[in-house]
């Protein structure tokens, strides 16, 4: 799917082989990580309302010495921006039978978990000096969001987010995609891709969608906004960082320079958007390959095939402009079909 930032649609295809039947309109898949933009956009827009700060701390919400002294004081910002100084991810996060208090609280305690001691979490490095992508850090946020609203997250989602911009059956779910009562901030959610995109183009346009505003512009600026570009790299993440660096905004990867904001997920889900040339694209990918490098290298070169076409048209990149997406279509058509016959068959 390619989208311009004005709305007008340039391709939406599903396409599949004679072995594996393809998606719909309607279908909902299991996005993994591609929930964390639209998770810590929920708890944005409740730093929007008042209801919380970027610069609040975890002891602000967890008053009793839940957690250690080091740990109570990092922020918000932090927890939403991979510079909280935890690790990647631990059972506490991907355990099913508790609800997201008692994951935040086993982050910060340890204890018995499914008759088994599971240890606490403790800090790989010191807050606020050093991006380490990973899960824990965003379950905390949606724990503490939780706890200042009274309401559970996917209700905070549909509340703030799903329901205004008519999101049919999203919704956050357990580790994943499980059902469970522990919701998994950073890796538990089911999406249409045109609710996905409908998602990227209201930011894109500043938080409007279809005349209705769901964000602040100042709200999408604090998203889309570099935080962790000039931060040191943990080691478990060099593989990631271009020229020494890893950018993060609040939920997004930051790419080229700047002008790319994507939030990819394991699960053969691709996306993105584009400052610059001022269009969108997403990719779910059903596939039967086993591991994600070869998936990987599709998304890449479909994505080098959109930018040739949509960068040498500067026409495509003027929001006022209705195209006709005929000539469009029929060439990213022709590109996908070479490529997938290509990689897959």
């Amino acid at each position: 799917m390619v989208q311009l930032k004005n709305g007008n649609l340039l391709i939406k295809e599903h396409l599949s082989n004679s072995t594996m039947p393809a998606y719909t309109d309607d279908s909902t898949i299991h996005i993994a990580s591609g929930c964390k933009w639209p998770a810590m956009t929920v708890i944005m827009k409740l730093v929007e309302q008042g209801k919380l700060s970027l610069t609040d701390t975890i002891s602000k919400f967890y008053t009793n010495n839940e957690f250690s002294q080091q740990q109570s004081q990092i922020t918000l910002l932090q927890l939403m921006t991979h510079t909280h100084g935890y690790g990647y991810f631990d059972d506490w996060v991907a355990t099913l039978d508790i609800n997201l208090q008692d994951s935040a609280l086993g982050i910060a305690q340890g204890g018995q978990l499914n008759g088994k001691y599971v240890p606490k979490e403790d800090l790989k490095n010191p807050p606020g000096t050093t991006v380490l992508y990973g899960d824990i850090g965003m379950q905390i946020a949606g724990a503490i969001a939780e706890k200042v609203t009274g309401k559970g997250f996917n209700q905070l989602f549909l509340d703030l987010l799903g329901n205004p911009m008519g999101m049919v059956n999203a919704k956050f779910t357990a580790f994943d995609g499980e059902i469970g009562d522990n919701v998994a901030i950073a890796d538990g959610f089911y999406v249409r891709m045109i609710d996905y995109a409908n998602f990227m183009l209201m930011l894109m346009n500043g938080g409007v969608f279809k005349g209705q505003k769901i964000l602040e512009k100042s709200s999408v600026d604090a998203i889309l906004q570099d935080y962790t570009g000039n931060l040191k790299v943990d080691p478990s993440n060099s593989n990631y960082a271009t020229n020494g660096k890893l950018s993060f905004g609040l939920g997004n990867w930051i790419l080229n320079d700047g002008t790319r904001h994507s939030s990819n997920g394991i699960h053969k889900f691709y996306n993105y958007f584009d400052t610059q040339y001022n269009y969108l694209a997403i990719f779910y990918l059903r596939t039967k390959l086993d591991t994600q490098d070869k998936t990987d290298d599709l998304f890449d070169k479909l994505s080098l095939q959109i930018d040739k076409i949509v960068n040498s048209t500067s026409s495509f990149s003027q929001p006022t402009v209705t195209i006709k997406s005929t000539s469009f279509s029929q060439i990213i058509k022709l590109q996908i079909l070479i490529l997938t016959y290509i990689i897959f068959m």
